[in-house]
């Protein structure tokens, strides 16, 4: 699964097109798809199988169609997939398989934008190029693209030409993306007037301008009242002072809580700020950039993610990934098939055997690759599933606290942990592994301030599917 790049979210009665779509992906990008062939029939699977694959993928295609008309969006597991996906900030496009029109959520979000119509080849060529540009895949070259088989007939040869060369056109020939340049202020002096916007404006929430054909993007305050005009083709949320917009040229950009542009659009794609930097890419390759749009770290990375706790994970030109520390400088060398960031001082690597352990921060093995999963630590413990597809709990040293006995499990969050039997039902441990509340729930998610939302029948007519809030005793107060 790790080098499968692009997620497929599909229903199963499209499998035919879906998969004559998946082998033409793979065949022009040459990169693999991860699709579910088993069908998802329970929360339990979802959790182990599905989100484990949309964390690892770059991209989410949602395949639409027909079948997407009469859904029911509490429960349909594609509508749970395309939430998740935006949960994780994964780059998401709505393909659309026939003449279905959008509907609901889809029309939302996807109704100008971010949607190709499989059938079309410009629409489909535009997909291709957006995917080379998220994935970092280089153009092919005339040469890979040259028919392979010669042709049948010579070609006779063109005569000279008599007329001289036609006038250039005016417009320049597209030069490669240079660096702008950043704004006459200190950064000291930029992040201080950061935090005094912060201070007085409050958070602020995208909104949308349905008026014209293109949708436009902004921001407004609490009270619904419009601070930073609709003009932008794509927003994220402010983080550390700065919001990630797209313009209408698909160049990314920042902007403060005042709507002034700090960085100018001059950058191919970008990633939110973290910990004061910002990944960038340019002319093919990832770097990082201050708040200043000052490059720090010059994009030479063939990939990179934020930065974590002090270093970010970056792959080079060999396909192996390593981590970076905030001078550029190559702290863990890249010889790993994957990593993950680091959290709590440990990181999930893989190794060339597909088997996942962790480092610390100088690149040591702390806890050998012998896992077929492991995902990071929450709460002192981390989840791992062994090769006879069963979920546990390790801590910091390796050691195995809670053994691998459970068909699925989430992490620790207030103290405990949702898990699932092998009769897949859902209930909570403690971090002795002691089960604190029964597995008799359909579904179950994480407690949130002493409250987790679970689904499930109680009562002599109650539904399997109905939602319900328990306390950590287990009992149903809501």
């Amino acid at each position: 699964m790790a080098n499968e790049r692009i997620f497929i979210s599909y229903k199963r009665v499209n499998k035919e097109p879906v998969f004559a779509l998946i082998d033409r992906i793979e065949r022009e990008l040459g990169v693999k798809c991860w699709v579910d062939l088993d069908g998802i029939e329970t929360s339990a699977q979802f959790a182990s199988k599905i989100c484990t694959a949309i964390d690892r993928a770059e991209v989410v295609l949602f395949m639409h169609s027909s079948a997407h008309l009469d859904i029911d969006y509490d429960n349909d597991w594609t509508i749970r997939e395309l939430n998740y996906a935006h949960d994780e900030n994964k780059h998401v496009v709505l393909v659309k398989l026939d003449d279905a029109p959008l509907k609901n959520i889809f029309k939302l979000i996807y109704g100008t934008r971010n949607n190709i119509d499989s059938r079309n080849p410009d629409q489909w060529n535009i997909m291709i190029r957006d995917l080379r540009k998220w994935l970092n895949i280089e153009e092919p070259t005339k040469a890979q693209t040259a028919p392979s088989r010669p042709q049948q007939t010579p070609q006779k040869p063109q005569p000279a030409p008599q007329k001289s060369q036609p006038t250039p056109p005016k417009t320049p020939p597209k030069s490669p993306t240079t660096q702008p340049t950043p704004p006459k202020i200190s950064l000291k002096e930029l992040e201080e007037r950061l935090a005094r916007l912060d201070k007085e404006v409050g958070d602020l929430e995208d909104c949308i301008d349905f008026s014209s054909r293109e949708w436009k993007y902004g921001f407004k305050d609490k009270t619904g009242k419009v601070v930073i005009p609709c003009k932008w083709h794509m927003v994220s949320s402010f983080r550390e002072g700065l919001a990630l917009v797209t313009d209408f040229k698909d160049k990314s950009c920042f902007i403060d809580k005042t709507g002034k542009v700090i960085i100018p659009c001059a950058w191919e794609c970008a990633n939110d700020f973290r910990e004061g930097l910002a990944a960038i890419h340019r002319n093919g390759r990832w770097g990082f950039i201050d708040k200043t749009g000052k490059e720090v770290i010059p994009c030479t990375w063939k990939w990179a993610i934020n930065f974590h706790e002090g270093l970010a994970v970056v792959k080079d030109s060999n396909e192996n990934w390593g981590y970076i520390d905030k001078t550029g400088k190559v702290a863990i060398p890249c010889m790993w098939k994957n990593a993950l960031a680091f959290i709590d001082g440990l990181a999930v690597v893989r190794n060339y055997n597909d088997k996942d352990g962790f480092i610390d921060k100088t690149g040591k093995v702390v806890i050998p690759c012998t896992w077929k999963w492991a995902m990071a630590f929450h709460e002192g413990l981390a989840r791992v599933q062994d090769f006879n597809e069963k979920f546990g709990f390790i801590d910091k040293i390796g050691k195995v606290v809670i053994p691998c006995t459970w068909y699925s499990a989430l992490e620790f969050n207030e103290g405990l942990a949702a898990v699932y039997d092998f009769n897949k039902k859902g209930g909570y441990i403690d971090k002795t592994g002691k089960v604190v509340i029964p597995c008799k729930w359909n579904n179950v998610q994480n407690f949130k301030y002493g409250k987790a939302t679970v689904e499930g029948k109680v009562g002599l007519f109650g539904k399997k599917d109905d939602k319900h809030t328990i306390d950590k005793t287990g009992k149903v107060i809501g």
